[in-house]
C-alpha cells in the first residue's frame, strides 16, 4: 500500500459512531465501516497511528500485516492448521478415504 502522505489516510470517528440520531429510526448497522483498505487505514490511524504512520511509510506490504503488529489482525495460519481445518469439514466417507491416502 502507498499513499503520498500520511495526511491521505482517511480520518474515522470514534469508536461506535452516532447511534442515538433523531433520523435514526431502524435498528441498523452504521454504514461508515467495512472491511476496505481505506477504512481499514483510517482504523488503524485512529486506534494505532504509530502503525499506521510505518504502513503509510511502507515498513509492511500491506494493511494486513500492518494490523497483525498492531495486534489485531487474524494470524497467518500454517499450512498445518489449514489441513486440519479442511479436514474437519469433510464427509465421514472423505475423511476415511484421506486417512487411507495418509497411511500409503
Amino acid at each position: 500500500m502507498r499513499l503520498s502522505s500520511y495526511a491521505d489516510v482517511g480520518v474515522l470517528n470514534k469508536n461506535g459512531g452516532d447511534r442515538k440520531q433523531s433520523y435514526k429510526t431502524e435498528n441498523v448497522t452504521l454504514t461508515d465501516r467495512g472491511n476496505s483498505t481505506d477504512y481499514r487505514t483510517a482504523k488503524l490511524k485512529r486506534d494505532h497511528p504509530d502503525v499506521a504512520k510505518r504502513l503509510v511509510d511502507g515498513e509492511f506490504k500491506n494493511v494486513s500485516e500492518a494490523e497483525r503488529a498492531a495486534g489485531i489482525g487474524r494470524k497467518k495460519m500454517s499450512a498445518v492448521e489449514k489441513v486440519f481445518n479442511a479436514y474437519n469439514r469433510l464427509g465421514d466417507s472423505e475423511k476415511d478415504e484421506f486417512d487411507e491416502m495418509m497411511r500409503g
